[in-house]
């Protein structure tokens, strides 16, 4: 338990380094979205193989339905 633990901070801190750098360094926002998007996807399934889950079941932000 404690390693899976570990291993959801570890993706959390990802997470957001991943999502704030873009914003920082002044990427335009066109630019921006689609990282954002490719940035979710590539969380999620990484987050599904280090924890080794067959079902996952997501809670997503309303403004971002659209990005599937």
């Amino acid at each position: 338990m404690k390693s899976r633990d570990e291993c959801i901070n570890k993706i959390k801190d990802e997470t957001k380094q991943a999502l704030l750098n873009p914003v920082a360094n002044g990427t335009p926002l066109n630019e921006y979205n689609e990282m954002y998007r490719n940035t979710l996807k590539n969380l999620i399934i990484q987050g599904m193989i280090r924890l080794l889950e067959e079902d996952v079941e997501l809670l997503v932000r309303q403004q971002d339905i659209d990005l599937t």
